[in-house]
């Protein structure tokens, strides 16, 4: 019974070792401008990489942007501009039994392995009965934010007299937001 608790093995578990790791940062940006008497633009685009210190988490985002104005008359300029970015968040789970991986760490046995004997993650209620195991919550289960949004805009400037214009604009604001949870049939909350 004590082995099967692995109280005798030879395990020497740093569970904070597990579930942490060298963060990463990464942020590019780029952008380009220019143009004429009759047709200015800017564009710029961004990809920002974060990766947390603890597994399980991690967030990516791409944007860009488009303003271009053009000057087609002496009195009649088009403006454009165009917003978009896209975000992938992947998080923890978040349930019962000490499924956020700093959490369980504190409070797990280092007498017990992550992995069972054929090098697997354990997720075996004989050994994670009261914490789970942090590397089979985030092998198992999926948490993920997903973000689309876009903000346009088309105006027309009408000069009509010298400091007096008209100006009409058309807009979109879109946004698309998808949320994934999943929790396995295994251990944890959906166990069957």
């Amino acid at each position: 019974a004590l082995n099967a608790a692995g109280i005798n093995s030879n395990n020497d578990v740093n569970w904070r070792d597990v579930v942490t790791r060298q963060g990463d940062f990464t942020n590019l940006n780029f952008s380009a401008a220019g143009g004429d008497p009759k047709t200015t633009f800017y564009t710029s685009i961004g990809y920002n990489k974060q990766q947390s210190p603890v597994i399980g988490s991690d967030f990516q985002r791409y944007s860009g942007s488009i303003n271009l104005n053009h000057k087609a008359s002496e009195k009649f300029t088009i403006a454009l501009n165009i917003i978009g970015s896209y975000l992938d968040q992947n998080s923890p789970t978040q349930s019962g039994a000490f499924r956020n991986p700093v959490l369980a760490a504190a409070f797990l046995k280092p007498t017990v392995s992550p992995y069972d004997s054929n090098g697997k993650v354990n997720f075996s209620r004989t050994f994670f009965n009261q914490v789970y195991n942090p590397l089979a919550v985030v092998q198992y289960d999926r948490e993920i934010f997903r973000n689309i949004k876009t903000i346009s805009t088309i105006s027309g400037i009408y000069n009509i007299l010298p400091g007096l214009y008209f100006t009409t604009k058309f807009g979109i604001d879109y946004i698309n937001i998808q949320e994934q949870s999943y929790r396995n049939p295994f251990f944890g909350d959906s166990r069957i």
